[in-house]
């Protein structure tokens, strides 16, 4: 191991109690959100899914679109090098990645915007208390561990809000083929299946 992954093994090592710590406190916070703002949050997410749906439903009127076979939501990983938290809703059809028209549209969260930034601010501030000089890679490492806490939150969100999303589905009148699924990832192989049509 050099002596650059060796630290930052140690960074991580030293971090992930704050980390955890931090994310408990985070939790709370984003659930008081939404108990007293659920309905613009769903609100939020709603017109991004009706967009998508609207995109699907046009192309298809134009038989440029065949029926669709997933509805998927990607969170973003490389978003995060702006500080920025996005999720990316798109439509494939049955021919799944070859499909040549595009329909997607981005979503970024605005409840947890900040409460992301301010996290990673944190465990800065306390990785630099232990370790001088912290390198950009090393700030890199830090957010992309942490990253995956929020990864798990927005998962949580569309898990909790999956009859509210198929209802958007079935209102939209769009094409869907009889093994239909709303799924949460990037790779097929890897995503979590949300909801499936199939018994």
């Amino acid at each position: 191991m050099t002596e650059n992954n060796k630290r930052k093994k140690e960074i991580e090592k030293y971090l992930l109690h704050q980390i955890e710590e931090c994310f408990r406190c985070t939790c709370r916070l984003i659930q008081r959100d939404v108990d007293s703002c659920g309905r613009q949050i769903w609100k939020e997410l709603k017109e991004k899914i009706d967009e998508v749906l609207q995109l699907t439903s046009d192309l298809q009127k134009q038989n440029k679109k065949g029926s669709i076979q997933y509805l998927v939501f990607n969170f973003l990983r490389n978003s995060t090098s702006r500080d920025k938290l996005s999720l990316y809703i798109q439509t494939l059809d049955d021919s799944f990645y070859l499909d040549e028209q595009e329909t997607a549209v981005y979503y970024y969260p605005s409840f947890l915007q900040d409460k992301y930034v301010d996290d990673l601010s944190c465990l800065y501030r306390k990785a630099e208390e232990k370790f001088i000089r912290l390198q950009s890679y090393e700030l890199t490492s830090i957010k992309e561990l942490y990253t995956e806490f929020y990864f798990s939150i927005v998962f949580s969100l569309i898990q909790q809000l999956s009859e509210l999303i198929i209802k958007e589905v079935i209102m939209s009148n769009i094409q869907v083929t009889d093994s239909f699924k709303i799924i949460y990832g990037e790779y097929m192989d890897q995503a979590i299946v949300i909801f499936s049509k199939e018994k």
